[in-house]
């Protein structure tokens, strides 16, 4: 954190701004197609839209797991999908 706000060449306000900012292109650069993630999915992640700045003030990385943890899934997801495409 202290990075981000002081060694940062461009230092940012760690507020709902910056959350909402992650947020959305965390979104956007894990399923910039809109390929993996379901609607169910960007209604759980909603919730840490606001919070993520509060997050990183407090060392956590909740957000970062629970998008990860969904997306290693939903990748896997595909695999299964495709793979299944690909035999026929």
């Amino acid at each position: 954190m202290g990075v981000m706000q002081e060694g940062h060449y461009s230092p940012r306000s760690l507020d709902d701004s910056f959350s909402m900012k992650v947020y959305d292109k965390s979104i956007e650069n894990l399923d910039y197609g809109k390929k993996f993630f379901l609607q169910s999915d960007i209604d759980q992640l909603s919730a840490y839209k606001l919070t993520i700045d509060d997050q990183i003030k407090d060392n956590s990385l909740e957000f970062f797991d629970k998008i990860n943890t969904i997306f290693v899934k939903r990748v896997e997801d595909a695999k299964k999908f495709y793979t299944t495409l690909l035999e026929k």
